[in-house]
């Protein structure tokens, strides 16, 4: 992984910062890393558990029950994990209770077997340097793994979070590195965090993958232009009209004025 962050090139985490605003992407570049969420840690240890088990031990050690971080012993145990990330015992039955319910999806599982792992694919587009560290691929599809709260509302959060514009981008990353047959699939393998860990294999339609390729190519086309004119606007770089939301028709009915 840190052969993969001293790549100078753009990726998707970058690049979708610009669907925000060009003044967001500018800022976040001369800005301090962004703070280290338990969800993102979450999301980190269920992918090694389920794409890369064998080196589950190796990065991560479970917190036993007696280390207090905060004390003179807690700190001394941690300093002997020699860079292990730790996680309490939750979020280790976690990780191992989304592998185990990957693993009995057959169509999740399926996806998942006989692929390359963790790999680091380099392409260009429009001359910019691009990277992608994709989850899993094989010949015939590109699966990638989502953890979420909820396969109810996922639909929801893949619109939210740009996953068509993400999946586009390694879809195309991974055909330009030679690793996808012409008539390949994109997927997205979820899994609930919560148990009993239910598991649904979406595959994205050619017209949602294409979808995903005009964002992230306007993305980028903006990205030029901003990098051209050395101009980063907010999210309302005009006067715009206040539109209030739809609750606010009633003109304040019930509100003391």
């Amino acid at each position: 992984m840190s052969d993969y962050t001293d790549i100078k090139a753009l990726n998707w985490s970058t690049l979708k910062l610009m669907a925000d605003s060009p003044l967001l992407y500018s800022w976040r570049q001369s800005c301090k890393p962004v703070e280290d969420k338990p969800a993102y840690v979450m999301g980190r240890a269920v992918h090694v558990a389920i794409l890369e088990p064998d080196r589950m031990d190796d990065l991560y050690v479970q917190q036993p029950d007696w280390v207090d971080r905060r004390t003179k012993k807690g700190k001394a145990w941690l300093a002997e994990q020699d860079g292990r990330e730790v996680l309490t015992p939750d979020q280790w039955a976690t990780a191992e209770g989304c592998a185990r319910a990957v693993a009995k999806h057959g169509d999740a599982s399926a996806l998942l077997a006989d692929t390359q792992r963790e790999l680091t694919v380099e392409w260009k587009v429009e001359n910019v340097e691009c990277k992608g560290r994709v989850d899993a691929v094989k010949r015939m599809a590109l699966p990638d793994l989502k953890t979420c709260r909820s396969l109810e509302r996922f639909e929801r959060d893949a619109a939210q979070f740009l996953y068509r514009g993400q999946l586009a981008f390694y879809f195309d990353g991974a055909r330009a590195a030679g690793l996808l047959d012409a008539n390949a699939d994109a997927y997205i393998i979820a899994v609930e965090t919560g148990e009993p860990h239910d598991v649904a294999a979406f595959r994205l339609p050619d017209w949602h993958l294409q979808q995903g390729r005009n964002l992230y190519q306007r993305l980028l086309a903006t990205l030029l232009e901003c990098e051209r004119t050395n101009t980063w606007p907010g999210r309302f770089p005009g006067v715009t009209d206040l539109d209030l939301p739809r609750w606010a028709d009633d003109e304040g009915e019930g509100e003391d004025w």
